[in-house]
Protein backbone atom coordinates (compact mmCIF):
# COMPACT_ATOMS: atom_id res chain seq x y z
CA UNK A 1 0.00 0.00 0.00
CA UNK A 2 1.25 3.68 -0.61
CA UNK A 3 0.96 6.21 1.32
CA UNK A 4 1.79 9.86 1.17
CA UNK A 5 4.35 11.34 3.07
CA UNK A 6 3.92 14.72 4.83
CA UNK A 7 6.37 16.40 7.23
CA UNK A 8 5.35 17.16 10.55
CA UNK A 9 5.30 21.15 10.21
CA UNK A 10 7.06 23.96 9.16
CA UNK A 11 8.39 27.43 10.38
CA UNK A 12 6.29 30.05 10.08
CA UNK A 13 7.60 34.02 9.06
CA UNK A 14 7.27 36.11 6.04
CA UNK A 15 5.95 33.00 3.38
CA UNK A 16 3.83 30.28 3.80
CA UNK A 17 5.55 27.10 3.97
CA UNK A 18 9.33 27.98 5.00
CA UNK A 19 11.79 25.62 6.59
CA UNK A 20 12.72 24.71 8.96
CA UNK A 21 10.63 21.91 8.33
CA UNK A 22 9.30 19.66 11.45
CA UNK A 23 10.80 16.63 9.60
CA UNK A 24 13.97 13.99 9.17
CA UNK A 25 16.81 15.82 7.85
CA UNK A 26 16.28 19.26 9.04
CA UNK A 27 19.13 19.93 11.21
CA UNK A 28 18.11 23.37 12.31
CA UNK A 29 18.42 24.72 15.99
CA UNK A 30 14.99 25.13 17.06
CA UNK A 31 14.95 28.19 19.23
CA UNK A 32 13.08 30.59 21.72
CA UNK A 33 11.55 32.75 19.34
CA UNK A 34 9.92 30.57 16.42
CA UNK A 35 7.08 30.19 14.91
CA UNK A 36 5.70 26.82 13.59
CA UNK A 37 2.76 24.82 12.78
CA UNK A 38 2.93 21.55 13.89
CA UNK A 39 0.43 19.65 11.32
CA UNK A 40 0.67 15.76 11.24
CA UNK A 41 -1.15 14.04 8.71
CA UNK A 42 -2.80 10.58 8.08
CA UNK A 43 -3.69 9.69 4.24
CA UNK A 44 -5.08 6.05 2.90
CA UNK A 45 -5.75 5.87 -0.86
CA UNK A 46 -9.34 5.65 -1.63
CA UNK A 47 -10.25 6.13 1.70
CA UNK A 48 -9.25 9.70 3.03
CA UNK A 49 -7.55 11.13 5.00
CA UNK A 50 -6.92 13.85 8.26
CA UNK A 51 -4.69 16.92 9.15
CA UNK A 52 -5.04 18.83 12.32
CA UNK A 53 -2.73 21.96 12.51
CA UNK A 54 -1.87 23.78 15.52
CA UNK A 55 0.71 26.65 15.51
CA UNK A 56 2.72 27.21 18.28
CA UNK A 57 5.75 29.75 19.59
CA UNK A 58 9.04 28.38 20.81
CA UNK A 59 9.78 29.47 24.49
CA UNK A 60 12.88 29.06 27.01
CA UNK A 61 10.49 26.52 28.54
CA UNK A 62 8.75 24.69 25.66
CA UNK A 63 5.93 25.98 23.40
CA UNK A 64 3.05 28.17 24.00
CA UNK A 65 -0.35 27.26 21.80
CA UNK A 66 -1.15 29.97 19.80
CA UNK A 67 -4.34 28.30 18.64
CA UNK A 68 -7.33 26.66 20.16
CA UNK A 69 -9.48 24.33 18.16
CA UNK A 70 -11.53 21.12 19.98
CA UNK A 71 -9.58 17.94 19.69
CA UNK A 72 -12.31 15.74 20.08
CA UNK A 73 -12.85 13.31 17.21
CA UNK A 74 -16.65 14.70 16.93
CA UNK A 75 -15.53 17.91 16.24
CA UNK A 76 -12.70 17.30 13.73
CA UNK A 77 -14.50 14.69 11.80
CA UNK A 78 -16.99 15.79 8.71
CA UNK A 79 -19.97 14.02 8.08
CA UNK A 80 -20.87 12.07 4.88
Amino acid sequence: MHYWRHHSGHAIGLRYHEGPFLDLGDQTLIQPGMVFTVEPGLYAPELGGFRHSDTVLVTADGIEMLTYYPRDLESLTIPV
